[in-house]
């Protein structure tokens, strides 16, 4: 060994202790991570040197120092050489020997405790683990050995009883363990699966099992713990101590073993103790100013949370490869970082990717077993660390880098602080659904679980999997020699199989293209793998498909024509057009069209009233080449003027109850109805201009952002595409009758007209005085033998709503919801179950690309999501979700929703900005040139190809500084049985702090504002409860159908009043008996009936306790899950009356519980 001072030669000494290498072959100049060091083992050679040098090193000043000459300076340095800088004794004094064999439980121990009782019966604590050996093994040496090492670890021969309301530790003397040997010619898998899910009775014990299998293929010793006693130390501790038990028992000697100064207990009492200390003060201090206003990370779910946490688990595998690994290391050594600091930057700014989060916040599973001195003792020694970084687009990952590493040496500065008590502190809204502060965690070891060896023979080692998660996700790392295994244990309950997967692939590429791309931004870098990627850009998208030659909408209407001339094309009022006169009087038009100067893209302003006439103005215009402008006669005419003149008009048709209507600044304005008779002199054969498929259709106008509408240019292309897609997923042809609702300044006309024409069916247009009632438009429908509507969501759940309803409408075999975000309310669901094979289709698409994608409801009605997806693209349309720099990201991701292919409009009319800003260059298409449009609408795949739709970018709030999507409030809330339709906006306060304002209409008796708050509060963390809600009879609509939110009443000035946190007393006795207990366990005298548990001062503990009491002094059948779900005196009254009423009315329930209180000696 190269000569050091004496400080480095005991550095060097312990170097070797804790890295496990020879002290001769230590140097100055080597550093501490390069030769297989990392945080865990950081922290215990900051014990180590506490104890052999008597001062506190912090963990960031031995980072910083890592070679074995600079900590050896930094240790003979004025700051340390004295004793440190720490307030924390040198030495812990050894405690007095604990006689009593009762004792409280370490923090580590009540937190797994509490949870194991939310999860009766349930494995998700167990820890099994199968030792498989060739031949025999001696089962007495092997009973002999397992009883030596119960009798030396008092945790292995411990419960866990609750007494009054709290959970002791009971130590037993020690006695022979159970061991049965059981004979298997042929051991199954899923009897060891079995075997290892059996869950333990902690109460009771014991808290260890043991099995021997003989099997036809040699022994199988299973091993199953919990991990209220074991930790993965405790593990390879164990495994050692049975390799020396059983070596000596077989040689007749006593196991050589190491001494043990502390049993676990008494390391509990010592962790009691360091609680008063003025160091875990500080502790906790840091930790409420880390955590304050914690976003808790969310990954994009597969399916809706249930209210309470479930512990369904399964599991995806991979690897990082070994040149990645190489990497990693080289990156980590240059940054004086660990290897799992490079990983966990790589694994946060996936997550980024995924969340849409810049508050990324994961658990870190710490070991605590270098504070207590306890490095042989079998026990619990863990804790979970918050480790909090701000992500952000604009970083390298050399600067996230350097982030986590800050964060990370921060938190291990103040990792004594044990979570439990961390979570009281920083108080966060409790959620029974999810692990509070944070969802995702993530756990690094070095290398497998270290194999015993028996008569000189190593076993092999399996572990068992329990199915189970503890986390909504917890990502295992392990290095192991040149690779990192990844492990990933998600719920199932929230997640797919293929997602999980998918993430372990995204790990692997955003680890590996950050590493080669350090210089770039995150926002460049990308956690796709190549097979993600194809899946995005082929897979998901349709199969693109030649378009035939017939390039004009009006050239598939010909083509039906000659199909079926003599079929009814258009009815209105007991009027009919054959498609041969409709055919004829377009034609005639077209014609007289030309004569006045309408020839390719020429421009014809259109209002006219829902009759024939509109169906041949439209067909006329387009066979004189020229393109329509819809103008609504209810718009002012300033703005239809405006909407002429921008349009370049040459004509204007009308009729003559709206010619006054029309305005022109010098167009032809032509009254068809009146000057029909020189138009009916023109030809009846078809015109033969000559067209292209870019060719413009019309110009539909739009309300702009500046205020002035703007004309979206949408040509032939899209829409015979649209109309080829339409006719090959309809069941609808010919014969077919579609109701025509929708004006013509509403893009959906088109759809229902010409979607009708193509396929040979009937226009049945509705008369003006039917079309705002929805009562009228049921009558009409049944009474014309309607097959199919197109409408907003909103008028078909209307429709929906109208009484008997479903009786009326036998004939619908289709509806199209169009517009607006669908809901699957009660009504429409109610409506399609009563119809024989009806199809609801869920079209999506923003006027630039009319219909992008669509997705079909079928089936049973009840199967539904609230929500369903927007669907796929159609027919040689494209859909990406892109991030802020047009990055393709990952499925299930959130993202702007960009459109791209055949779809797309040509243009904003005269606006070269505007369309600049929002048609773009299309950077994944195959064809120069393509373009794709922005929607501002935000998506995510799913994990089988369907795009789900979660609002507009400009609808999202944030309410206590956490991102709230509206439309997550509505999904949930439109779930509840008496809720119809639901509007959710954001509304500012009289402090000016943005809340959460509900409008409901109601199906039925309203509700009350207390039920829908605690329905909500089961279901969405409390600051997504609106803590206003209002009843509505309707929901205010534009002149286009859609929910109007600016017309939306505003609530009373005193709305407040409705807010969950207002005082209300007791008022039923089971309120005033439920109260008096949560008095005794808050030891608090004025609480409200809502006010929250966790909001008043409860937390886990305590809801242990209060369940205690609840149930030995009034009966209470609720479980703990119960309370975390019914967290307010009132909702723990109606669910313990709800109970109690299946067996007895109230009056007895009260007389009961009055009854039980008095003979307990309690007093009202």
């Amino acid at each position: 060994m190269t000569a050091f001072t004496i400080t480095g030669s005991r550095l060097a000494e312990l170097w070797s202790i804790v890295l496990e290498v020879p002290a001769a072959s230590l140097r100055p100049e080597h550093d501490f991570m390069a030769l297989g060091g990392y945080s865990l083992l950081m922290a215990d050679l900051q014990a180590r040197i506490k104890r052999s040098f008597g001062c506190v090193v912090s963990l960031r000043d031995l980072f910083e120092h890592s070679t074995l000459a600079a900590m050896t300076e930094l240790l003979d340095s004025d700051q340390y050489a004295t004793g440190g800088a720490s307030d924390t004794p040198a030495a812990t004094p050894d405690a007095p020997p604990v006689a009593e064999s009762v004792a409280e439980l370490s923090a580590d121990q009540e937190r797994i405790r509490f949870a194991d009782g939310l999860t009766d019966g349930s494995p998700t604590y167990n820890v099994p683990f199968v030792l498989r050996v060739p031949g025999r093994l001696d089962e007495a040496a092997l009973r002999r050995a397992m009883h030596i090492i119960v009798a030396r670890h008092e945790i292995l021969r411990t419960t866990y009883p609750i007494i009054d309301g709290r959970a002791i530790q009971v130590v037993h003397p020690p006695q022979e363990l159970p061991l049965p040997a059981v004979d298997r010619a042929d051991l199954s898998t899923m009897e060891l699966e079995a075997e290892a899910r059996r869950p333990f009775d902690l109460a009771t014990g014991p808290i260890v099992r043991c099995t021997l299998y003989r099997t036809t293929e040699g022994d199988a010793f299973m091993i199953v713990m919990h991990h209220i006693a074991s930790d993965a130390t405790s593990l390879t501790l164990l495994m050692r101590e049975l390799t020396e038990a059983y070596a000596a028992v077989r040689e007749g000697r006593d196991p050589v073993l190491p001494t043990i100064p502390l049993q676990y207990r008494e390391v509990a009492a010592r962790q009691r103790e360091a609680t008063e200390t003025e160091k875990h003060r500080r502790d906790l201090d840091y930790w409420a100013a880390r955590l304050a206003g914690i976003t808790p990370l969310e990954l994009p779910l597969d399916r809706p949370r249930p209210p309470v946490q479930t512990y369904r688990g399964g599991h995806a595998h991979g690897r990082i490869a070994p040149e990645v690994v190489a990497r990693v290391r080289t990156v980590a050594r240059a940054h004086r970082v660990t290897d799992f600091m490079v990983v966990l930057a790589g694994l946060k700014a996936m997550l980024w990717r995924y969340s849409g989060l810049s508050d990324v916040a994961v658990a870190s599973i710490t070991s605590t077993r270098h504070q207590w001195d306890c490095e042989h003792l079998l026990g619990l020694f863990v804790n979970t660390l918050v480790l909090r970084t701000e992500v952000t687009p604009e970083l390298t990952f050399p600067e996230l880098i350097s982030r986590v590493r800050d964060t990370s040496l921060s938190a291990y500065e103040h990792q004594d602080a044990p979570f439990d008590e961390v979570v009281r502190r920083v108080n966060p809204p409790r959620d029974p659904s999810r692990v509070p502060l944070a969802t995702v965690a993530v756990s690094w070891q070095i290398g497998e679980l270290e194999a015993p060896t028996f008569d000189g023979v190593k076993a092999t080692v399996s572990e068992y999997p329990t199915a189970t998660a503890k986390f909504d996700m917890e990502f295992f790392l392990t290095a192991n020699g040149d690779a990192i295994d990844i492990t990933i244990e998600y719920n199932r309950d929230l997640y797919d199989q293929a997602t999980a997967d998918r993430l372990v692939s995204a790990l692997e590429s955003m680890l590996t293209h950050a590493l080669e791309a350090a210089d770039q931004p995150l926002s460049r870098i990308s956690p796709l793998s190549a097979a993600e990627r194809r899946t995005l850009l082929v897979d998901y998208q349709p199969v693109r498909t030649w378009r035939d030659s017939l390039v004009g909408v009006h050239h598939l209407v010909e083509r039906q024509v000659d199909r079926t001339p003599d079929l009814v094309a258009v009815e209105f009022h007991g009027e009919t057009l054959t498609y041969r006169e409709l055919e004829e009087r377009a034609n005639q038009l077209a014609h007289f069209l030309g004569e006045l100067g309408v020839g390719l893209d020429s421009r014809v302003a259109v209002s006219l009233e829902r009759t024939p006439l509109l169906a041949i103005a439209l067909l006329g215009i387009f066979k004189a080449g020229g393109c329509y402008v819809p103008l609504d006669p209810d718009y002012p005419q300033e703005r239809l003027r405006m909407m002429i003149d921008d349009s370049d008009a040459i004509v204007v048709l009308t009729e003559q109850g709206l010619a006054n209507r029309a305005p022109s600044t010098g167009q032809r304005v032509i009254s068809l109805d009146t000057e029909w008779e020189a138009i009916a002199k023109h030809p009846i054969d078809r015109p033969g201009h000559a067209m292209h498929p870019e060719a413009i259709a019309y110009v539909m106008y739009t309300s702009g952002s500046t205020g002035r509408p703007k004309g979206v240019v949408v040509q032939h292309a899209v829409l015979t595409n649209l109309m080829r897609w339409r006719t090959g997923v309809s069941e609808l042809g010919v014969g077919s009758r579609t109701l025509q609702l929708a004006p013509l300044s509403f893009d959906l006309s088109f759809h229902d007209i010409f979607s009708t024409l193509i396929s040979g069916g009937t226009i049945v247009m509705v008369p003006p005085h039917v079309r705002q009632d929805p009562n009228a438009i049921v009558e009409f429908m049944a009474a014309h033998d309607i097959h199919r509507f197109f409408h907003l969501f909103t008028a078909a759940h209307n429709v929906a709503a109208v009484p008997d309803s479903s009786r009326l409408l036998r004939t619908i075999r289709e509806i199209t919801s169009v517009g607006e975000q669908f809901q699957s309310t009660a009504e429409i669901r109610r409506l399609v179950d009563n119809l024989d094979g009806c199809v609801i289709w869920n079209e999506y698409g923003p006027t630039e690309t009319h219909v992008a994608t669509a997705y079909a409801l079928r089936g049973p009605a009840s199967a539904w999501a609230v929500r369903p997806p927007i669907g796929t693209p159609i027919l040689n349309a494209r859909a990406y979700v892109l991030g802020p720099d047009l990055e393709l990201l990952p499925i299930g991701a959130e993202g702007e929703l960009y459109l791209a292919g055949v779809c797309v409009a040509r243009e904003y009319l005269g606006r070269p900005d505007l369309t600049a800003e929002r048609f773009l260059p299309d950077p994944f298409a195959v064809e120069p040139g393509t373009r794709m449009y922005r929607t501002g609408d935000r998506c995510r795949w799913t994990s089988d190809g369907q795009l789900v739709y979660f609002g507009r970018t400009d609808h999202q709030i944030k309410v206590r500084g956490k991102r709230v999507e509206p439309a997550e409030v509505e999904e949930e809330l439109g779930q509840h049985p008496a809720v119809g339709q639901v509007v959710v906006v954001g509304l500012p306060d009289a402090d000016g702090n943005v809340r959460l304002v509900a409008y409901v209409c109601p199906v039925g008796p309203p509700p009350s504002q207390v039920e829908l708050r605690d329905f909500l509060k089961a279901r969405l963390p409390d600051h997504l409860v609106p803590p206003v809600i209002m009843m509505l009879d309707s929901l205010p609509v534009t002149p286009s159908g859609k929910v109007d939110r600016k017309a939306l009443p505003l609530p009373a000035a005193d709305a407040r009043a409705l807010s969950y946190s207002d005082f209300r007393a007791a008022e039923s006795q089971i309120e005033r008996e439920v109260a008096r207990v949560w008095q005794t366990v808050l030891n608090l005298d004025h609480l409200g009936v809502d006010d929250s548990f966790f909001d008043v001062g409860g937390d886990s503990l305590l809801i242990v306790k209060l369940h205690a009491m609840l149930r030995d002094e009034l009966g209470s059948p609720l479980s703990i899950v119960d309370l975390f779900v019914h967290h307010t005196i009132a909702a723990q009254a109606r669910a313990l009356a709800d109970r109690e009423e299946t067996q007895e009315d109230s009056t007895a329930v009260v007389n009961r519980l009055a009854g039980r209180r008095t003979a307990l000696g309690g007093v009202g």
